[in-house]
């Protein structure tokens, strides 16, 4: 999650090869080909999901409204899950720092 915010959010890395490079440097082991491959599926998952929260309800509201917050939230986390399948699953940890990043400061 950690190597995506960076290379989204805040334009680190500076091109997709550096940070397939972070990538393999922070889970190594795996197949040269598989890292750029999840890098480009989090991408994804991580672009939906601003799209998603940005469109959704969830901006206008922040944890302290509760219930409100929570369905919203969950509303999010469905429409991604059914876009994303298993995957969508990785979706849910952006949510709340895309709320926050894109919302909240």
């Amino acid at each position: 999650m950690d190597i995506i915010i960076r290379y989204r959010t805040h334009r680190q890395y500076g091109s997709e090869q550096r940070a397939v490079a972070a990538f393999r440097r922070r889970v190594p082991g795996h197949p040269d080909a598989s890292y750029a491959r999840i890098l480009d599926l989090l991408v994804r998952i991580y672009d939906a999901t601003v799209e998603a929260v940005e469109r959704a309800p969830l901006c206008a509201c922040t944890r302290r409204e509760g219930a409100v917050f929570e369905q919203a939230r969950a509303a999010v986390s469905a429409e991604l899950a059914a876009t994303f399948d298993d995957a969508g699953i990785h979706a849910g940890m952006f949510i709340d720092w895309i709320h926050y990043w894109h919302c909240l400061r």
